[in-house]
């Protein structure tokens, strides 16, 4: 019998894991001080590519953006003068959405033409990690360039177009089979807009580091723009915030 993913995960990086943990729990105390914590809504214009190795001179194929979502929870410290750490856990939907043309002609029993628009969709939960340069630039407004990563591990998905024949039977669908990546990494830069230390916009890039997919003809990537909506329960909660 296979062993679950994250069991194989924390099997193989015990040692490390554990280690890690243990120097969480003596740094917490302090690191808690000051903390500013919240929830995060994420809106994103969604796409991925696909790049064929073995036809390099292809070059790399885009499918058209998909409007998806993430929710989560955020905590940010301020490490030193204006740098600041933030690292979230978000439920979060990736994928695109393909335009497609099916028909069969001139055989004994006709497809007619049709037009889909095949939504495809894979939830993942994430884990952020940012660094951003606060610098005040105004009394309420603050601007701030930032760059980070993220760990996803892929739950579920809903991919239409495994689905729809014949779509399902060419090229790249064909190559999907269950070929996708349960843990990918991402990079984002950006910047954020911060309104009366309470609120914040993130507006990201979000690039693929390692593949959804790859197998000997497909290789499939992350291509994402986000906005990020981050509400800061700390503040609102706190009576002497500003």
């Amino acid at each position: 019998m296979k062993q679950p993913f994250l069991k194989k995960i924390f099997m193989k990086y015990k040692k490390i894991i554990l280690v890690i943990l243990f120097a969480m729990s003596l740094s917490a105390p302090c690191y808690l001080q000051n903390i500013d914590y919240g929830l995060v809504l994420e809106t994103n214009l969604s796409s991925q590519t696909n790049t064929d190795p073995t036809k390099p001179d292809d070059g790399k194929f885009q499918w058209n953006s998909l409007n998806t979502f993430g929710v989560g929870m955020y905590a940010s410290k301020q490490v030193y003068e204006h740098l600041h750490v933030t690292t979230a856990l978000l439920f979060r939907q990736r994928g695109y959405k393909e335009n497609a043309q099916t028909g069969v002609i001139f055989t004994p029993d006709p497809i007619p033409f049709s037009y889909p628009s095949l939504q495809n969709r894979f939830n993942y939960i994430s884990l952020d990690a940012k660094v951003k340069y606060l610098k005040k630039n105004s009394n309420k407004l603050k601007i701030s360039p930032l760059i980070g990563f993220s760990a996803n591990f892929l739950v579920s998905d809903n991919i239409e177009s495994e689905r729809m024949y014949p779509i399902n039977e060419t090229y790249p669908v064909n190559q999907y089979q269950d070929n996708w990546k349960r843990l990918n990494l991402n990079y984002a830069i950006g910047f954020s807009l911060y309104q009366l230390n309470k609120y914040s916009l993130d507006f990201e890039f979000n690039r693929s580091i390692t593949p959804l997919l790859k197998v000997e003809t497909l290789v499939v990537k992350d291509w994402i723009w986000s906005m990020k909506l981050n509400i800061s329960v700390q503040k609102l909660l706190s009576s002497d915030s500003k």
